[in-house]
Formats: structure tokens, C-alpha cells, sequence
């Protein structure tokens, strides 16, 4: 009988398997691994147990937050909602001192915020399936008022956002509105102008609930009436998370504040309103028809003795409300639509203030990595409509010169050398278009580069709108590119600056791990991971003795990029190829080598890391948060 499996097969048992199964697979072998870790996969997999998840009684989550102990870190926790509300896994944040807030839910990822200071914001994704979680760093150094954040999917290009509104002082001392988003694809966070803000109350949007139906964000937003009689016209306010676009539509007149709370129902909006008579609190809950029609229809009226507020809908005819008790505790209800039968939602007792979310809710495999979440931390700037195109023409340029001209490796250095003289201290030098002067080319480290300039410049001319900054840093991304290198993520926005670097900020080559570290770390402001990928770009190229006192190539190919740097440094000096002293340092550096090893044996590993790496050495002070 065949040992072998056809692929399609076990793709349909892996699609199957739960989030723990399939990260024991993993380690099975290279292909499956790699199978799994692809953005291909994931989707496929959560389109699966998303689907056996609706046909299934599955159980719901509770998402519950508490401390470890009297004056321990806060802790949040997920619960299976059976009788013994049985824990799932629990999550210790990093910040002990800051209570994270959640902000939402969405695919079986939990996204919360830090933002009790500004130098504190932080969003934190976390994935409860596979234990991981990744930071961001929140850009609210302009902004004064309170942020409010919101969290959604785009399915469209598999991209999850958030929404942050806020206010901050103007400079004529007026307070404005202001707004960003976030897509954590791309890692760029993108400011709305305050002409679009205008119309939006920024003032606590979601306090009346927030619903995320076909790729959209709705909330509620109340404004008193002409007569000022305490009575509101409710309009519901929409966010596009496919094209980042606001729609304001009115819905209600006549109401009193807070009386209407927005959420989710199948595939479509649902309100909860709230109205009292005779002393009897009543709560009534309308869904609308067709999403995107402004016509409701009641589904069922609630009355109740106590305090009842609704979380929102178990299943299509189960409502999940919160009922206060005499002493103030919270106790979580499920009511039946059709017998009005209540019964018990999870464990009973706990305080409001302890339950953070009823989630409908169930795991999956989202990677981070294959989210794009390489970057932390960055604001960039926004380019027009003609720039953007400009980029792509000029990319398509790059590919056609380096493939006939054989530059890659002469573009690489160029694009190194331009970002390399940051100094994180200073704030100068770094990748600025400063290369193209006269009096940078001339620095001893950038022999040759004249060159490399030379030969961009036609193309460069077709292209005025761009700034130099940006295409030397692009030519060195189609340069890994062309090369069979990994897609290394690109911004555009940089300004041309007119001041060139003092000499003497690049790497000496003759020196070693001390060395390296003190100008990739200590002046860059980059990682030992960072020093050792990027060090692997001398897979590209070969050493030039007329021009750094070096001669030959580092690997046997060097017109290809792939991990052969690092195997060829682990199996010792080869007549005819190139190991210099920082080469050699890596291995002896006790830090350094096992991520030698790690990428000698592991290229999507070095890919990966390689592109994070080279993506932040090309945006060193640039588009900082």
C-alpha cells in the first residue's frame, strides 16, 4: 500500500481538526507546516468552523475579567457558557499597571487598549487559540480628549481595523474633532480630515452599543431637537471598514437620550429600547428588516420588576440580558423569544463591573504574521491618488533595469547605505534622499555608489512627483523582489532632506559582534534579530577590494536571494567565497548564532524576519508615532 496522501485529502482533514490538533501538526513536517502558517489556510479554516459552528449547538464564550490575586495583574479569561463555566484560557496582560479596556471581538480575536497616558497607548490584539498576542503603539501624541475605539473586520481583503474618535486642541485653542484607522494589514494608520469629522459626535460614540453587519460599523448618535425639550432625534452613524468612509442617516425622532441601544442580529441590525410605564420598566426589541432599509419590525417586548440590560442575541431567538439584583449584583439571563421562558446564562454573582463581554464567539487559527502586523508604532503620512501611481509605475521600471543590468545587489547597498546613518538620538541622517549629494556619495563607505545612482536617475526623472527618499528605498525593495526575495512591505512619504550625514555612522565590516551592536542597536535603534536578518542580505552581491578592501561574493548564486548566507556561514570558509570579521562574529556571539542556525534551517523563518527587519531599517525616523 502507497505511503502517500493526496494534498487535497489532507487539506480536508487538517480543515477539520481543532486549533490545538492543528498546531501539534505543524511540527510533522516542512510542508504542512508551512501549509498551515499560509493566510490561505487560515481563511479556509475559519470559513470551516465558522460553518460548523452555525450548525452546531456549539457553546458560546464568556469573556471575564478579574485579578489574579489582591495585587496582581489583571487578568481576562474566556468560559465555556456550560454549567460549570468551565475556563478555556486565560490571558495575563503586560500591563500590570494599566487596566486594558476591550474594544471588540471579532473571528475568535479579542482586541483590547491601554490608554490611561498618552506614552501608554497601546492596542493589544490577542488570539485566545493559540496563546499569542501582539502590541501596537497608539498615535495620541496630538490628541486631548477621550479616545474611543472600535474594532472590525474587512473581509474583502482579510483585514481587521480600529476605529479611534476623538478631540484635540486646534491651534486657535477650538476644539475639533479628530479621527483615525487603523489597518492592522498594512500597518498604517490613516487621519481623517475635519470637514469628515464635522457631522460625528466624538463625544463617547459607542456608549449606546456598536454593531459590525457586512463589513460595516454602526452606532448611535443622539441630537436635541430644535424645541430643546429633552427630546432627540437618533440618527445611526456608519463606518465603511472596505473604503474608511463615514454616512450619517437619521432613524428616530422624539426620543429621550440613551432610550434606543444598537446591536447585531443575524445578518442585520437590531435596537433595544428602553421605556417605562406605570413604573414598570420595559425594554423592546425592533430588527430591521432588510439591512440598509430604515424599516424595523418588533421582535418581542421585555418587562421586567428589576433593572434588565440586554448584551445582545445568543441565537435567533434567544436574547442574553443582564439582570441587577437588590444588592447590585449582575446575574446573566438567557430569555426565549417565543416561550418568554428565562433561565440561567453561565455562573450567577458576578459584579457588573466584572463581566466585560457575552461573546457569541468561536477559536481560530488567525496568524499575526499572516495579518501583516510587522509593524509597530508608525504614523504615515498620506500621499495622493497620482503619487500612489507613480510608486507603481516606477516599481514597474526598477524591475525591468535591474532585471537587464543585473543591479540588485548594487541597489540593495545603495537602499542600506541611504536608511543606515540614522541616529536615534539625534533624530538625523537615516533614509532621506540624501545619497544623491555629492558629498555623501564621497564618504568611504559608499564607494561604488555613484554608480548605482547614475543608473536610477533616468528613471528617476520620468517620476518628479516622487522624492529621492522614496525611490532609493524602493529600489532596494524590488531589488529583494526581483531576486526571489520575501515582499518587504513599502510606504511611501518620505521628504527629501538637504543635509547629509556626518561620515562615519555605517558598520565596519572589520569588527565584530560589539561593534555591530553599537551601530544597529545603540544608534539605529534596532534588534540583535534585526542585525542577524539583515546581515543575511549578503546572500545578494559580492565584496568589491577597490572598494571596501573585501573581495568575492558570500554565496556560490549571488544574484538569488534565499537563506544560502546562513548555511554556507555554519559549514566554515570555502575557497572562493567571502566571510568577513562581523560575518564570523555572528557565529561566535551567543546570542547571534542560534538565529543563524534558526534561518539555515528555516527559510520562511529568515524571510519573515528579514522583511520586518529591512522594513524598519528603510523607515528609521520616518513616519514615527
Amino acid at each position: 500500500m502507497s505511503d502517500y496522501i493526496p494534498e487535497d485529502v489532507v487539506n480536508k482533514i487538517l480543515f477539520k481538526l481543532p486549533i490545538k490538533s492543528l498546531m501539534r501538526c505543524r511540527v510533522v513536517c516542512h510542508s504542512w507546516n508551512n501549509l498551515i502558517k499560509s493566510s490561505t489556510f487560515i481563511n479556509s479554516h475559519l470559513c470551516s468552523i465558522s460553518q460548523l459552528h452555525s450548525e452546531n449547538e456549539a457553546h458560546d464564550l464568556l469573556l471575564l475579567q478579574g485579578y489574579a490575586d489582591e495585587n496582581g495583574p489583571v487578568i481576562y479569561s474566556l468560559h465555556w457558557d456550560d454549567p460549570e463555566l468551565s475556563e478555556c484560557t486565560d490571558f495575563i496582560t503586560p500591563t500590570y499597571t494599566i487596566v486594558p479596556d476591550l474594544i471588540g471581538t471579532c473571528n475568535g480575536l479579542v482586541c483590547l487598549s491601554t490608554c490611561s497616558s498618552l506614552s501608554a497607548g497601546r492596542i493589544i490584539l490577542w488570539n485566545p487559540s493559540i496563546r499569542k498576542y501582539v502590541f501596537s503603539s497608539i498615535p495620541l501624541s496630538c490628541f486631548d480628549g477621550e479616545e474611543n475605539f472600535a474594532f472590525g473586520y474587512n473581509s474583502n481583503n482579510n483585514d481587521y481595523k480600529v476605529l479611534l474618535l476623538t478631540d484635540r486642541q486646534a491651534e486657535d485653542d477650538q476644539t475639533v474633532h479628530a479621527g483615525m484607522v487603523w489597518s492592522f494589514a498594512s500597518g498604517d494608520w490613516k487621519s481623517f480630515s475635519h470637514e469628515t469629522l464635522e457631522p460625528i459626535d466624538v463625544y463617547s460614540p459607542f456608549e449606546e452599543g456598536l454593531a459590525s453587519v457586512n463589513k460595516v460599523l454602526h452606532w448611535l448618535q443622539y441630537e436635541l431637537t430644535e424645541d430643546y425639550d429633552d427630546k432627540y432625534i437618533v440618527s445611526i452613524v456608519s463606518f465603511d471598514l472596505v473604503t474608511d468612509s463615514f454616512k450619517l442617516q437619521e432613524a428616530w425622532v422624539n426620543k429621550t437620550l440613551s432610550s434606543i441601544r444598537i446591536t447585531r442580529y443575524e445578518e442585520t441590525l437590531a435596537v433595544f429600547e428602553f421605556r417605562s410605564y406605570e413604573n414598570e420598566e420595559f425594554v423592546d426589541m425592533w430588527v430591521m428588516k432588510e439591512y440598509g432599509e430604515n424599516c424595523w419590525t418588533k421582535l418581542v417586548t421585555l418587562r421586567h420588576g428589576l433593572s434588565i440590560d440586554p448584551f445582545g442575541f445568543k441565537n435567533s431567538r434567544e436574547i442574553v440580558v443582564g439582570v441587577e439584583d437588590e444588592e447590585g449584583r449582575l446575574e446573566l439571563k438567557s430569555m426565549n423569544m417565543d416561550s418568554k421562558q428565562v433561565k440561567q446564562f453561565g455562573r450567577s454573582g458576578y459584579n457588573a463591573s466584572s463581566i466585560a463581554r457575552v461573546l457569541t464567539s468561536h477559536f481560530s487559527l488567525i496568524s499575526f504574521a499572516s495579518q501583516g502586523l510587522l509593524t509597530m508604532g508608525k504614523c504615515y503620512p498620506t500621499v495622493s491618488e497620482e503619487y500612489k501611481k507613480a510608486i507603481d509605475k516606477a516599481k514597474r521600471k526598477l524591475r525591468g533595469l535591474i532585471a537587464e543590468k543585473n543591479c540588485a545587489p548594487l541597489m540593495l547597498r545603495l537602499a542600506w547605505h541611504s536608511a543606515g546613518t540614522y541616529d536615534v538620538k539625534t533624530k538625523t541622517g537615516g533614509p532621506f534622499g540624501t545619497m544623491k549629494q555629492p558629498a555623501e556619495l564621497a564618504h568611504g563607505a559608499n564607494n561604488g555608489l555613484d554608480i548605482a545612482v547614475r543608473l536610477l536617475e533616468p528613471i528617476k526623472e520620468q517620476f518628479p512627483i516622487l522624492s529621492y527618499a522614496d525611490f532609493y528605498q524602493l529600489a532596494g525593495v524590488v531589488a529583494v523582489e526581483v531576486t526571489g526575495g520575501p515582499d518587504v512591505p513599502f510606504h511611501p512619504g518620505r521628504e527629501d532632506k538637504p543635509e547629509p550625514p556626518p561620515e562615519g555612522r555605517l558598520p565596519d565590516a572589520g569588527k565584530g559582534s560589539d561593534h555591530l551592536r553599537e551601530v544597529f542597536g545603540k544608534t539605529m535603534g534596532l534588534s540583535d534579530q534585526d542585525i542577524v536578518a539583515l546581515s543575511g542580505g549578503h546572500t545578494l552581491g559580492r565584496a568589491h577590494k577597490e572598494r571596501s578592501g573585501f573581495e568575492g561574493p558570500w554565496t556560490p548564486n549571488p544574484l538569488i536571494f534565499d537563506n544560502s548566507y546562513f548555511t554556507v556561514l555554519l559549514s566554515g570558509e570555502k575557497e572562493g567565497l567571502l566571510q568577513l570579521p562581523t560575518d564570523k562574529a555572528l557565529l561566535s556571539d551567543p546570542v547571534f548564532r542560534p538565529l543563524v542556525e534558526k534561518y539555515a534551517a528555516d527559510e520562511d523563518a529568515f524571510f519573515a524576519d528579514y522583511a520586518l527587519a529591512h522594513q524598519r531599517l528603510s523607515e528609521l525616523g520616518f513616519a514615527e508615532a
